[in-house]
């Protein structure tokens, strides 16, 4: 998220099943609710595949719904 975006989110993870998940509001020009859950046997890889899908629906809904 760029700086200055207001984000309340919760993480948790499950090292039985190598998951890392995180769930967030993104209060941005307009708000949605963001469930990325992932399986991986690399939490590193999970938490960059997490931030890349966050900056992707974030662009997508701010290029949609800005202005």
């Amino acid at each position: 998220m760029p700086s200055g975006v207001k984000v309340a989110h919760k993480v948790g993870f499950n090292t039985a099943y190598f998951a890392n998940n995180d769930v967030a509001i993104v209060f941005g020009t307009e708000d949605y609710v963001l469930c990325v859950m992932t399986e991986s046997g690399d939490a590193s890889q999970a938490q960059n595949a997490i931030a890349e899908v966050s900056k992707m629906v974030y662009e997508y809904v701010e290029s949609n719904y800005a202005g």
